[in-house]
């Protein structure tokens, strides 16, 4: 997907995701709260990365894996959360490749319910 033409490349683009941010939130009573807020709603094509071991260098984790392939369009950052249906990813790594700066590839885990 990352040597493709723009033509290809925008036809891999066909899943809808949304990506979230945490922000702090001061409530009434003087307490800080996090809120997640939509940052925008972009067209991705989504790749299963597997899950355990052999993803992670030996990682105990087994949450599912997933490689968001992104038009690089926003201002992308680790630990936002990327809303794909009704599963939530979080942003674990981010990739430009030098020779495809268009596009951008997002290195997430699902998080459990």
């Amino acid at each position: 997907a990352e040597r493709c033409s723009m033509s290809e490349f925008a036809g891999l683009l066909r899943s809808r995701v949304e990506v979230w941010q945490q922000t702090p939130d001061r409530l009434d009573t003087g307490l800080v709260s996090d809120t997640w807020v939509r940052v925008g709603s972009y067209r991705a094509h989504i790749e299963a990365e597997g899950a355990g071991k052999a993803v992670e260098g030996m990682s105990l984790s087994s949450l599912p894996r997933y490689r968001v392939l992104l038009r690089n369009v926003g201002s992308f950052q680790v630990d936002q959360r990327v809303r794909w249906g009704d599963r939530v990813l979080a942003v674990r790594q981010i990739v430009i490749s030098p020779s495809a700066s268009d596009r951008v590839t997002l290195h997430c885990e699902e998080l459990r319910p």
